[in-house]
């Protein structure tokens, strides 16, 4: 390809556009890594480029040199010479409707037709110098393509397409090398980089925590804040451990950190102590932002204090499903991250939504417009990286979490107290476990669980977290349990919290058992709560999204079964299998960790383990 020829340049910009698929070439991005058309970075401006070219407009001088400099890195695809085969328009002769400058940080409008207040409706509100001004200056790739939409014949001035450039970082040897991380998991560190403040869609189980992880790590940051749930704020620590062998140090309700790298809060911690988070953070990070999709919400204000006053270089919001049903829901989350662009919450809405107003003016959101997914993905194509699972390619089964919760005082006193006993009586010797110490065993399950369940003190952190998880996680869900009575109070909670939810033990009669499995399985609840033993035979679960362990018991044969109600062959996605698992006040494991290993090593029952091996499995989980 000779590109100091511009019409040669023309043909290769719609020959690549063309190998996009129609949801890419409408959206203006890239889902697909498939090695055609263009790649996500260039995905934006260059398809809007092919599709100017397409509508028969002349690109600029400026645009004809950016696409120069990016179409190098496609020769692979151009070999075949297919591209010269590609029949361009005719271009349009004809005044033009305006123009759009930039001015400062924003754009101007300089209209040549009357009327054109209609612009207005764009956040041009303010008439000034015979031309029209954004009400919050930001210059952004969704504005320019509505400009055009509403006047097809209007120029784009080159300064407007320079500012719109965002030249790609390059991915440092650290995350290119990486094997663990998937070809989409470095394509989302990148774009963290790229785009500074972003939105991260990663469908639960795609590993959004290690990007985040990775892509502060690469981007040199000294001090990042980690805003999490209450129940995730112990897995960024294992996390962070895990993914770039650092130090965390956990900020919840009035203690204070040192010094650190990473700092990691939960959001009612940092909505109750605000003025103490002002300080210089390299980085923020907001784990979970569906939790601030409320732009009423307590916590989402507390949020977007924070990185107003703060001002970080990077801010990622991070979300495997920032939308729970209506898409208003993204924005309060984009108004945190571009607050001048996303200035009105009734315009956004009524972009993406109908809304029904009644005699008293009052707003009613009654459902998504139709093209509306298409629409959000062509004006966030520059803010918001998504992948879900069926997007990508060799997933497991099922994608298995082991998340940490740390017991309360008085919940790890009782505890600790049965443990240290617990083992001093495991003797070393071959002999199988006897009937008494299966018993003690089962006793410091329910302790790691909730006192309560043995006549204790009611202290359930794990019953906290999994109810939590719910306002989070890709629902349906099924929660696991081992005692009728945990079933019962957890059914209890989450019907409190208006979710519709019932609940499978030993005493659900059989054909009440077949109705509930039904109702699920249509969609008609939100949660089942049930008992491995009881689900493990002839129920099929398969609508479940989520599958949260509260409590595991020593028989390898109840998990195992419960495991393959949510996955069987056919079902066209992997299930999220959560451990919710018990630690110690010092961050030592408990018999959860025990019993995870036990299973884990695909051991039948734990009843096969000898006294001295099970003793060593609980020196090994203390020792971490």
């Amino acid at each position: 390809m000779d590109t100091s020829k511009i019409s040669e340049i023309e043909q290769v910009l719609v020959y690549l556009y063309k190998q996009q698929t129609a949801e890419e070439q409408s959206a203006l991005l890239t889902v697909e890594s498939n090695g055609r058309g263009f790649n996500s970075v260039d995905a934006g401006i260059l398809s809007s480029f092919a599709q100017q070219v397409l509508n028969g407009k002349i690109l600029s001088e400026k645009q004809i040199s950016l696409a120069q400099a990016r179409l190098v890195k496609y020769q692979q695809q151009l070999n075949n010479g297919k591209w010269r085969n590609i029949m361009l328009p005719a271009k349009k002769n004809g005044s033009t409707a305006g123009i759009l400058k930039k001015e400062k940080d924003g754009l101007v409008f300089y209209p040549n037709i009357y009327p054109s207040k209609q612009v207005k409706n764009l956040g041009f509100t303010r008439w000034e110098n015979k031309c029209w001004h954004q009400a919050a200056p930001d210059i952004n790739q969704q504005t320019v393509a509505d400009v055009l939409k509403m006047f097809p014949t209007a120029i784009v001035d080159p300064a407007v397409i320079a500012a719109l450039e965002i030249e790609a970082v390059e991915l440092s040897p650290v995350v290119v090398d990486n094997k663990q991380l998937f070809p989409f998991q470095k394509e989302t560190i990148q774009f963290c980089l790229t785009q500074k403040h972003a939105l991260i869609g990663l469908a639960p189980g795609l590993g959004k925590t290690a990007c985040a992880i990775f892509a502060a790590q690469s981007a040199g940051c000294k001090r990042v804040l980690v805003v999490s749930p209450l129940s995730l704020v112990y897995n960024w620590q294992k996390e962070i451990k895990r993914w770039v062998e650092e130090e965390s140090v956990i900020w919840y309700k009035k203690q204070l950190p040192v010094g650190a790298k990473w700092t990691i809060t939960n959001y009612d911690t940092l909505r109750l102590h605000p003025v103490q988070f002002q300080e210089e953070w390299d980085c923020v990070i907001v784990d979970e932002s569906i939790q601030v999709k409320n732009r009423k919400a307590s916590r989402t204000k507390a949020v977007k204090t924070l990185v107003l006053g703060t001002k970080p270089k990077f801010l990622w919001l991070l979300s495997g499903a920032p939308v729970s049903r209506l898409y208003d829901d993204l924005w309060a989350q984009c108004n945190i991250l571009r607050p001048n662009r996303f200035t009105s919450y009734w315009r956004f809405t009524e972009r993406y939504c109908y809304v029904q107003s009644n005699q008293w003016s009052a707003f009613n959101i009654v459902a998504n417009k139709p093209e509306a997914a298409d629409m959000l993905k062509q004006d966030l194509t520059d803010l918001y990286f998504a992948r879900t699972q069926d997007q990508v390619l060799d997933l497991p089964e099922w994608i298995f979490s082991d998340i940490p919760i740390k017991m309360l005082e008085k919940q790890d006193k009782a505890y600790g107290q049965m443990e240290d006993s617990f083992v001093v009586q495991l003797k070393d010797g071959s002999n199988l476990l006897a009937p008494n110490v299966l018993a003690q065993l089962i006793r410091l399950v329910q302790l790691a669980s909730n006192p309560s369940l043995v006549g204790g003190i009611s202290e359930a952190p794990k019953w906290d977290a999994a109810v939590e998880m719910l306002e989070y996680e890709q629902g349906p869900f099924i929660l696991w349990t081992s005692f009728i009575e945990t079933a019962k109070q957890l059914e209890e909670r989450i019907a409190a919290k208006g979710y519709k939810v019932a609940k499978l033990t030993g005493a659900t009669g059989t054909e009440d058992r077949q109705a509930i499995v039904d109702k699920f399985q249509a969609g008609q609840l939100d949660v089942i709560v049930a008992h491995p033993g009881v689900g493990k035979f002839g129920l099929t679960l398969t609508a479940a999204h989520t599958a949260i362990y509260v409590e595991r018991s020593y028989s390898g044969d109840d998990y195992y079964q419960s495991l393959h109600r949510v996955r069987r062959i056919g079902t066209k996605f992997s299930p999220h299998i959560i451990h919710l698992q018990s630690i110690r006040l010092d961050g030592s494991g408990t018999v959860d960790g025990v019993i995870g290993k036990v299973l884990e090593n695909r051991k039948e029952n734990v009843m096969n383990l000898t006294n001295s091996e099970l003793k060593t499995l609980f020196v090994e989980v203390r020792n971490g």
